[in-house]
């Protein structure tokens, strides 16, 4: 049997906004890594992976909070805990590889997949968090909403690079802006793209 699902626009737009707030404000705390040393660069580098991952996780649940179905949502504790250790671990990972002075592609391919697994595995862990569900995943959009979450990823740490080498630069608030609503879409995308859960 499957369940009736409908969603509220608002609090999808409001989860889109929280990503790409969260999103700016790590990326500009991250962007001090850069151009700071020692315990000053380490402070900044765990204050950005950490409002990132707090914003990923804050993203998606109020996302899944748009979502009505005939029956009451409640979450399992262990699960939502080992969500939020997925982001902001996964974002302190991505973070520390490209905010070196040198950006090889390596090094920025190596941080999208570990951003990119990261949210996914946030997303999947706290939809795992619904008690009395069982998911169905489609495997092809279950494979599309990991590579847009990678590509995402992709994309907005090599804006982030960018700027953090231009210190002075009258783009600069613009670029800044770019990158964060391109993570922040990408990070929020996976999520209503992954309206691929059918509830039996």
């Amino acid at each position: 049997m499957e369940i009736h699902v409908t969603y509220n626009t608002t609090l999808i737009c409001l989860s889109i906004l929280i990503a790409c707030t969260a999103s700016y404000i790590s990326l500009e705390l991250s962007r001090k890594v850069t151009i700071n040393t020692g315990l000053k660069s380490k402070i900044w580098l765990i204050g950005g992976s950490l409002i990132m991952g707090f914003g990923i996780w804050s993203m998606h649940f109020v996302g899944m909070m748009a979502v009505h179905m005939e029956m009451p949502m409640e979450y399992e504790f262990m699960p939502l805990m080992a969500a939020i250790g997925a982001s902001v671990s996964g974002s302190f990972v991505s973070l520390y590889f490209v905010s070196r002075h040198i950006l090889t592609y390596y090094r920025l391919l190596t941080g999208s997949v570990v951003l990119g697994a990261s949210i996914a595995s946030m997303h999947y862990i706290g939809m795992s968090a619904i008690s009395r569900v069982m998911i169905i995943y489609e495997p092809i959009l279950f494979t599309v909403s990991i590579i847009i979450a990678i590509a995402a990823s992709f994309v907005s740490l090599k804006i982030f690079f960018d700027l953090a080498v231009k210190k002075h630069s009258e783009h600069l608030i613009f670029y800044k802006v770019v990158s964060s609503i391109v993570m922040g879409i990408g990070i929020s995308g996976m999520l209503h793209r992954d309206a691929c859960g059918n509830f039996p």
